[in-house]
């Protein structure tokens, strides 16, 4: 399956359509997202949905680097298996990385359509050239896709940080409300 179509929409009905645009790739750069007619809100749950999936493409990218890494140090010849990558990757991260625990599994949803065939593919040497040339042009269209995002997350931030300055005040509205607060101890 060729990889390099969005496998499905972000975002959900609270979102704006640009935002389901910026997952098809409609909106292509900061300067095609209008941040500023958010409200603040939405804008607040579109930063955090364009991260998530940032969360996504990057652990998906890490997959397929270290499927690449795999088949170039010919790792599976030497006992290496998908299941061990599997279980490797899956596992939850330590407190010091960037992410602390990432929530996002093999399994789940695809950034991008047909990575699911790259990662279950076997490495067995009759299509090995093959699949390394789908691994790098799938690492490489992940690549682009985070750097997207990064440019989508970043104009979000500077806009929150802007109506912060304009409005101090707005900070608190993202404060857990006393209701939701957890009791003390």
């Amino acid at each position: 399956m060729p990889v390099g179509h969005p496998a499905r929409p972000l975002g959900d009905d609270a979102v704006p359509d640009q935002v389901d645009a910026s997952r098809a790739g409609a909106v292509t750069s900061a300067a095609d997202f209008d941040v500023e007619s958010l409200p603040l809100e939405k804008l607040r749950k579109v930063r955090q949905l364009l991260t998530e999936r940032e969360n996504q493409v990057s652990y998906w990218r890490r997959i397929i680097q270290a499927r690449l890494d795999l088949l170039r140090d010919g790792a599976v010849k030497r006992g290496a298996t998908v299941e061990g990558l599997h279980r490797i990757l899956s596992q939850q991260m330590g407190a010091n990385s960037r992410k602390g625990i990432l929530s996002v599994q093999p399994q789940g949803d695809q950034p991008l359509a047909g990575l699911d065939h790259l990662w279950n593919r076997g490495i067995n040497g009759a299509d090995d050239d093959q699949l390394e040339l789908e691994l790098v042009a799938a690492e490489r269209e992940l690549s682009e896709e985070r750097t997207r995002l990064f440019g989508l997350i970043d104009a979000a931030t500077q806009e929150l940080v802007r109506r912060y300055r304009e409005d101090p005040s707005l900070v608190l509205s993202a404060l857990p409300r006393r209701a939701q607060r957890p009791a003390p101890l």
